[in-house]
């Protein structure tokens, strides 16, 4: 099993690892002129959902191979845990980058990422803290919420999130020990079901995406 204590430090390598990642995929999106932002959220969903449905099938696989067995394939599934959480990150960010949301600061595409793993929970923290009521929250969250509050609503986000995303994580872990070929049903069908909701939540996070591309942030000039 994964070490839930220590996920403060696997979000931040996955912020750290996933930008650049969120980047190349954003310049890439727009090059295809023919694809439109919501045809890139379509394939970034199917992508990240395909993807960890996929993982999770082969952890799962694992277990009823003979020279693996069940305890093995825990401690893979612990490795695993850490991957989930990298492709959520990456989804999670590339979805908003599309939308034209991008902090550039750590602290606030943390706070993004933490809502988001953190469901309904998550939603109603960053709602209050940025004062938002009804509709959509992702960009306000980002932008409202006092730099003097975030080490604050970030602690809580981080509970939340390992109540919410860490159970829903390791829930599909045991299903995947399962031996005779039944972990590797439900392992795919367990990961499946945590992107899924990852998926929701960004969507209601950000809501439909623009008809047409944002304007490309400007880089600063040189002095």
């Amino acid at each position: 099993m994964a070490d839930w204590s220590a996920f403060p430090g696997l979000l931040d390598r996955a912020l750290a690892v996933q930008q650049p990642q969120v980047d190349l995929t954003l310049r890439l999106a727009r090059a295809r002129s023919d694809r439109t932002p919501a045809q890139v959220v379509t394939v970034l969903e199917r992508t990240y959902l395909t993807t960890v449905t996929a993982a999770g099938a082969s952890v799962g696989a694992s277990a009823a191979a003979p020279v693996v067995g069940t305890g093995l394939a825990v401690a893979l599934g612990g490795g695993e845990l850490a991957f989930s959480l990298n492709a959520a990150v990456l989804h999670a960010l590339a979805v908003a980058a599309v939308h034209g949301v991008r902090p550039d600061e750590v602290d606030r595409r943390r706070l993004l990422v933490l809502a988001v793993l953190g469901g309904a929970r998550g939603t109603a923290i960053v709602e209050e803290a940025a004062g938002v009521v009804g509709g959509t929250w992702g960009a306000a969250a980002v932008r409202r919420i006092p730099a003097g509050q975030l080490l604050k609503v970030q602690r809580v986000l981080t509970q939340n999130a390992v109540t919410t995303f860490g159970a829903a994580q390791g829930r599909a872990l045991w299903g995947k020990v399962l031996p005779f070929g039944f972990g590797a049903v439900l392992g795919g069908v367990g990961n499946a079901l945590v992107a899924r909701s990852v998926i929701a939540n960004v969507r209601e996070a950000l809501g439909d995406p623009p008809e047409t591309w944002p304007a490309p942030p400007v880089p600063p000039r040189e002095v």
